[in-house]
């Protein structure tokens, strides 16, 4: 049975989306795709799934979640690369999902000859998508979407750990730091967000303070 989770908007030609299927079981993703078809077809589809897919649907039922749409095809490539490299793939041991491809292949539901597949890959490696506007992800309307995503889905310790290990070896350059800097002039914090960066703060000291003390 497959729950649906969406709300139907009029979508522009040729545009295309990013859905995601949920496992009741556990209340987690465990897959992020693309579709470019308007009356969302493909993210209900059961057809051409892999085996690790069929796996998780056949113990447990699961529902569809339309991410995002009215995209371009070069920003969903970025949205799927994204958003599987956030939940992680089973298949190399990083995360929950059954993708088998890091994202950005741009397949939404028709397989590919071998010699598809090599232009394909080929197109994928001389491009930069570093370069791609991504302004539209500062919009209200943007971070607004995100957030009702998200919200009341819980994340996985396994998840969390693996976030957290990649924030602690995160290694920022000046040019990031500088456009943090950038970003942040002229903005002033409520008092409420300066106090859950005190409390942060004391967190974290009082964490290294224990370690040393062992």
């Amino acid at each position: 049975m497959v729950k649906q989770h969406t709300k139907t908007t009029k979508m522009i030609s040729n545009s295309t989306y990013i859905y995601r299927h949920i496992r009741l079981d556990k209340n987690e993703p465990f897959y992020i795709g693309i579709g470019t078809d308007s009356k969302y077809q493909r993210a209900y589809s059961k057809q051409s799934r892999n085996i690790f897919w069929n796996r998780i649907v056949q113990k447990t039922n699961y529902e569809v979640e339309i991410l995002l749409d009215n995209l371009t095809r070069d920003e969903a490539k970025i949205k799927e690369i994204e958003f599987i490299a956030l939940y992680g793939k089973k298949i190399d041991k990083t995360g929950i999902l059954t993708n088998i491809s890091d994202g950005g292949d741009g397949n939404s539901g028709g397989k590919h000859t071998e010699e598809a597949k090599r232009k394909i890959g080929e197109s994928n490696k001389l491009k930069d998508y570093s370069k791609f506007d991504r302004s539209y992800m500062q919009t209200k309307e943007y971070k607004d979407k995100i957030s009702k995503i998200n919200k009341g889905r819980k994340m996985p310790d396994s998840m969390r750990q693996k976030v957290s290990d990649r924030m602690k070896n995160r290694i920022v350059s000046e040019k990031e730091k500088n456009r943090l800097r950038s970003s942040m002039l002229g903005k002033k914090m409520s008092n409420e967000t300066k106090e859950k960066m005190r409390l942060s703060g004391l967190k974290a000291w009082e964490k290294r303070k224990n370690i040393n003390n062992d």
